[in-house]
């Protein structure tokens, strides 16, 4: 927990770093947007062993609340900005099996939290452009309940927690409807920093760092004569992460040393989210 409070630490350093550079160079720009967000996503995460079979499925939904500030309804040319922070939890159903390969059926609580910073420069011609590039920090627990396996055994649960950091870089076109304005980001990440704690082992893994996929498009309602309305906007969203499998550290389970890692793993989020600005 110590390492997860500095690199909130690190993050809040860059946000501020970056926000000062932004106030001297947005002077004469309208105040940025400060949207507040709530929405639900389709939660998978698979683990595969090294000849590539599934060794286990986690799916379900879970629900999001989350906070930006940006100026990315700029009309000009110029600097472009966009900061947040997001919170989540959810119950997901667990498929898989346990250390003796036997099935076994679960429910897994996943709770925590992201940060992201990201900035770039709009382009404004006959199609506008958006060249983007961010740092971002996910941080969560994972926590697999106490459960049955097929032969009618106890399986015993296990709590994981897991801190990610990584770069992003992405490609944003803008574009105007008659009472909106739509906006379409493609772009990668790959972490460039990865932790895994499991206190029931009393080990730390570092899953492999992988290039991953992100994607979304945002629809920002006009404001009418009186102002703002409850719905600002609608969020749809593709976010993953890709890991290959971590380096073997010791474990001692049962007072008997075992080596254990975290195997090659995919991460994937869908979700839909309403907006409300400031």
């Amino acid at each position: 927990m110590n390492e997860y409070i500095r690199y909130i630490g690190i993050m809040s350093i860059s946000y501020c770093c970056v926000f000062n550079s932004v106030a001297a160079a947005q002077e004469n720009h309208p105040a940025p947007d400060t949207t507040v967000n709530a929405g639900v996503e389709l939660f998978r995460w698979q683990e595969f062993d090294t000849d590539g079979t599934r060794l286990l499925t986690e799916f379900g939904p879970r629900l999001f609340i989350s906070g930006v500030l940006s100026n990315k309804d700029r009309t000009e040319s110029g600097f472009i900005y966009d900061a947040s922070i997001k919170g989540y939890s959810g119950n997901v159903d667990y498929d898989g099996q346990d250390s003796n390969g036997v099935a076994t059926t679960s429910e897994t609580m996943y709770s925590g939290f992201g940060l992201d910073i990201e900035g770039g420069f709009r382009a404004v011609n006959d199609m506008d452009m958006d060249i983007l590039a961010g740092i971002g920090m996910n941080v969560w627990e994972r926590e697999i309940k106490d459960n049955i396996n097929a032969n009618g055994n106890p399986v015993s649960g296990i709590t994981e927690e897991y801190s990610i950091q990584y770069l992003m870089l992405a490609l944003g076109v803008p574009h105007r409807f008659a009472h909106a304005n739509g906006y379409l980001k493609l772009g990668f990440k790959r972490p460039f920093a990865t932790a895994e704690d499991v206190d029931d082992f009393n080990v730390s893994l570092s899953p492999g760092k992988e290039f991953s996929g992100v994607a979304s498009y945002k629809i920002i309602f006009d404001s009418d004569e009186n102002g703002r309305g409850l719905i600002s906007s609608v969020l749809f969203y593709y976010d993953s992460f890709r890991f290959s499998k971590s380096s073997d550290e010791v474990a001692v389970i049962n007072n008997v040393p075992l080596q254990v890692r975290q195997p090659k793993s995919n991460l994937e989020v869908v979700g839909i989210a309403i907006g409300h600005s400031f």
